[in-house]
């Protein structure tokens, strides 16, 4: 029954799930540009930090060293221990990038 009011209807609806408003062609469009150029904007602010942090260029802030144990008074980190706080501390820099520009 296409000559239907409901078979025109049902015609209708398909026609306009099948085909893409312009508005979603142009959302598409900005999409296929924008998530990559953040995701690789995300991972050359991580690569950046990991530099400076590993260099000895940036220090780890001593709130990031709660990690270790007391022995005499003094914080002693092993430096397994160490490296991962860096590598952890350069991730935040990586993953607020990517948390600001997509919500």
């Amino acid at each position: 029954g296409g000559d239907t009011m409901l078979g025109q209807m049902v015609a209708l609806v398909q026609e306009a799930q099948a085909s893409k408003a312009d508005v979603q062609r142009m959302a598409d469009m900005v999409a296929r540009i924008f998530v990559p150029s953040v995701v690789s904007l995300s991972l050359v602010t991580f690569l950046v930090w990991s530099a400076l942090v590993f260099s000895g260029t940036v220090r780890v802030p001593q709130g990031h060293h709660m990690h270790g144990a007391m022995r005499g008074g003094i914080m002693a980190v092993e430096e397994e221990v160490q490296d991962s706080l860096k590598f952890l501390f350069a991730m935040k820099f990586g993953m607020a990038v990517l948390m600001i520009a997509c919500p």
